[in-house]
C-alpha cells in the first residue's frame, strides 16, 4: 500500500468551482515569488529574532499566499498557509519581545530566542513549498516550462485586486 501524505490533496484545486486558467497561472507565478519571500523572511528573522520587520514580512507573504491559494481554488494549500500564520502569531511572542512593548525587553530576549522555533518555521516552509510544487506538477507545469502569459510585475495589493476582480466577474 502506498503512503498518503496528510496533505496529499492540497495540490488539488477545488473541483466544484470553475477557476479561470489565468487565475491559476497568476497564482503559480506569484506563488513562486511569495515562497522566496517566505524563505528569506524566516532566515532573516532567525538571524535577528528581535527585528519585527522580518516577522511582519513573513506574515504578510503568508497572508497573501493564503488568499491567492484560496482564489485559485487550492483551499487546503491556503489552509496550510493559515496554519503557518497561526503558529507565528501564537508561538513567537514570548521570545521575540513582541509581547512586551519596551525595546530593552525585546533586546534582552533576542539572545534567548529558541532555535527550535525557527527550525519549525523552516520545516513549515519546506512543507508549504513541497505542496506548492505538487500543485504545479499536477497542473503539468514545471519551473522551467510554466506557460504564463506575459504580465506586468504585480505588487501584492495589485495581485489581490486582480484576483478579487477576476473572481467577482465569474460569479
Amino acid at each position: 500500500a502506498s503512503e498518503r501524505s496528510p496533505h496529499s490533496d492540497i495540490a488539488q484545486p477545488v473541483a466544484d468551482e470553475e477557476i479561470a486558467p489565468e487565475i491559476i497561472a497568476i497564482f503559480i507565478e506569484e506563488g513562486e515569488e511569495l515562497l522566496e519571500h517566505i524563505e528569506h523572511a524566516v532566515q532573516s528573522w532567525r538571524e535577528n529574532p528581535g527585528a519585527a520587520i522580518h516577522e511582519k514580512a513573513l506574515v504578510r507573504a503568508l497572508h497573501t499566499l493564503k488568499g491567492s491559494a484560496h482564489a485559485a481554488g487550492f483551499r487546503q494549500l491556503g489552509a496550510l498557509s493559515h496554519d503557518f500564520e497561526t503558529v507565528i502569531e501564537t508561538e513567537s511572542k514570548p521570545f521575540t519581545g513582541a509581547a512586551n512593548d519596551t525595546p530593552s525587553a525585546a533586546k534582552s530576549l533576542d539572545k534567548e530566542a529558541p532555535l527550535h522555533f525557527f527550525d519549525g518555521l523552516l520545516k513549515r516552509y519546506d512543507d508549504l513549498s513541497e505542496q506548492f510544487e505538487a500543485a504545479r506538477h499536477k497542473l503539468g507545469q514545471s519551473p522551467d516550462t510554466t506557460a504564463i502569459p506575459s504580465t506586468p510585475d504585480l505588487s501584492e495589493p495589485a495581485l489581490v485586486q486582480l484576483v478579487t476582480d477576476s473572481t467577482a466577474s465569474h460569479e
